[in-house]
């Protein structure tokens, strides 16, 4: 079993669309604000919960050179319902297979569009 990480959002609940931004742990963030150009990818994987999902991975195997690793920090949802969001950080071991660190779960609730009567 992975250990398990707190994460933290800029919002957890508003009117669809609605942006989120992951601000936390500090160790996923930090992540956040390079390049991968190494190994084209950025040390971890988000499921955003609405079937859309973070993969540098899957990039760096479809053949992506580099990617910059804060724009998989960031989602727009664009509907309203609770959508559970799943992070797992990883590192590349030896023969560079993935080794998985950590996982973090929250959930975020977006709300219908309010419309002015």
């Amino acid at each position: 079993m992975l250990p398990k990480k707190d994460i933290k959002l800029t919002f957890y609940s508003g009117n669809a669309p609605f942006t989120v931004h992951i601000i936390g742990p500090q160790e996923l963030v930090s992540l956040g604000k390079g390049y991968s150009e190494k190994f084209n990818w950025c040390e971890y994987r988000v499921s955003w919960g609405d079937g859309a999902k973070t993969d540098f991975y899957k990039e760096y195997k479809q053949g992506v050179q580099g990617s910059y690793c804060s724009s998989g920090l960031e989602h727009v949802y664009q509907k309203p319902g609770t959508f559970s969001i799943k992070v797992i950080k990883f590192h590349p071991g030896p023969t560079d297979q993935l080794i998985n660190d950590w996982v973090g779960r929250t959930k975020v609730i977006v709300k219908e569009q309010e419309t002015p009567i």
